[in-house]
C-alpha cells in the first residue's frame, strides 16, 4: 500500500511557507518600530498594567526617561514600572506621542520637568511608575 494524502489547512501551509526569523526578538527592544507603533504598545501595556494592579482611578503614572541604572533603580524602589527601550534620538518624540495618547484615553500620569527632557546619548528607556506604590522591604 501506497502512502495517504493528508489534507493541510491553509493556516499550516502558510506557517510552513513563512520564512523563519533568524533572531530573537526581546519584547523591551523597540528600536527598530515606528513611533507611533510603538507609542500605542507602550499605552497598550501601561493600560494593562494598571488593569492587572488594581489602579484606582485617582492612580497615576508618573513617565520618566532613564538611563539603565535609573531603570534598574526605580524597578528596585516601586512596582509596577513598565519600561521600554528606545533609541536616544526618539526619546523625545515618543514620549510626547505617549502622553498625546494617555490624554486621549483619559489616563492619569505626571508630566516631567523640562530639565528631564534634555536628550543625553546615555538615556535609553522611558519608564512609567506610580510613586505611591513602593516595594515592601
Amino acid at each position: 500500500m501506497g502512502k495517504k494524502a493528508r489534507l493541510i489547512t491553509r493556516q499550516a501551509k502558510l506557517r510552513l511557507l513563512k520564512p523563519k526569523s533568524t533572531h530573537l526578538k526581546n519584547k523591551n527592544d523597540m528600536t527598530d518600530q515606528s513611533n507611533e507603533y510603538k507609542a500605542r504598545e507602550y499605552v497598550f501595556d501601561l493600560g494593562n498594567v494598571a488593569k492587572e494592579n488594581w489602579f484606582k482611578p485617582d492612580e497615576s503614572w508618573e513617565l520618566s526617561l532613564a538611563t539603565s541604572d535609573e531603570k534598574s533603580s526605580i524597578e528596585r524602589r516601586y512596582y509596577p514600572t513598565v519600561s521600554a527601550k528606545v533609541l536616544p534620538e526618539k526619546l523625545n518624540g515618543l514620549l510626547d506621542l505617549v502622553k498625546v495618547k494617555l490624554i486621549d484615553l483619559h489616563m492619569n500620569f505626571a508630566s516631567l520637568s523640562p530639565a528631564a527632557r534634555a536628550v543625553h546619548d546615555d538615556l535609553q528607556y522611558i519608564i512609567a511608575f506610580n510613586p505611591n506604590r513602593q516595594r515592601g522591604n
